[in-house]
């Protein structure tokens, strides 16, 4: 949504972008994706620790985090409690999806992807502002 966001805004497009919230599944939070399918049942029950390490490092920033290393390192350590296979985690400015140090007054897109088995999972979430 921040990459169209800003084509909205560089193109002068004449319309009005509506961003609504991820889809999750209410059970675990996990992000609802066609890719969901191709996870057996350990995987499943596995896939949604990104998820919970993104909101603890919502929680962190809510708490006075602003730093980038503390707030990846939140998701790093949910995540490997059920050895999640991890791709990258990154914390990027939401203006133009630059890698930042710390969360300052844009806020941040917090955002990753891991593999269970073959399949590729991403997630994000906002950090310190809404569309």
């Amino acid at each position: 949504c921040c990459v169209l966001r800003r084509m909205v805004v560089d193109l002068h497009f004449d319309l009005d972008m509506v961003v609504v919230p991820t889809v999750r599944d209410p059970a675990d939070g996990l992000a609802l994706s066609s890719r969901n399918v191709y996870l057996d049942r350990e995987q499943r029950a596995r896939a949604p620790a990104f998820y919970r390490g993104l909101c603890r490092a919502r929680e962190l920033f809510a708490a006075g985090t602003r730093g980038r290393d503390a707030l990846i390192a939140a998701v790093r350590e949910e995540a490997a409690k059920d050895a999640l296979d991890i791709e990258y985690i990154s914390l990027a400015s939401p203006d133009d999806l630059r890698e930042i140090d710390a969360v300052g007054s844009l806020g941040a897109v917090l955002s990753g992807a891991w593999r269970m088995g073959s399949t590729r999972l991403i997630d994000n979430i906002l950090i310190g502002f809404e569309f």
